[in-house]
């Protein structure tokens, strides 16, 4: 479904510059990050296992959350989720990973992330006149 949503964005994004094809990137964006499994990794390395996929994922929602042209409204707090993956994607980053650091890091990006989606989500809602 992701992949079906991105490509939604694609071709509406390339139909113009109305605020409708911002609203579908701004949805294709947030559907990746919500799809990108931080809760699950964050609920593995709290109980103290280190998926194999952990730093990557992080760097690649890290990527996403930094290239996707938000709205202002949502701008700051990407910025925000974005640091705290950049965070655990460094701490992961290393041949033995000091696994106090990493659960820290992993709580921040999972929370920073539940944080940032109900924010967008609220916006999305909003701008479709769906009633929260």
């Amino acid at each position: 479904m992701g992949l079906a949503l991105l490509g939604v964005c694609v071709v509406a994004a390339a139909c113009g510059g109305s605020s409708s094809s911002s609203d579908v990137t701004t949805m294709a964006a947030l559907h990746i990050l919500d799809d990108g499994g931080l809760h699950e990794i964050d609920a593995a390395i709290q109980q103290g296992t280190i998926p194999p996929t952990a730093q990557t994922t992080a760097a690649h929602l890290q990527t996403v959350a930094l290239l996707t042209p938000w709205p202002k409204e949502l701008k700051s707090q990407a910025v925000k989720l974005a640091g705290y993956l950049g965070t655990l994607a460094a701490v992961l980053n290393a041949d033995s990973p000091d696994m106090n650091q990493v659960k820290d890091a992993s709580g921040y990006a999972h929370a920073a992330w539940h944080e940032f989606s109900m924010q967008a989500w609220s916006y999305l809602s909003d701008r479709a006149g769906v009633k929260n």
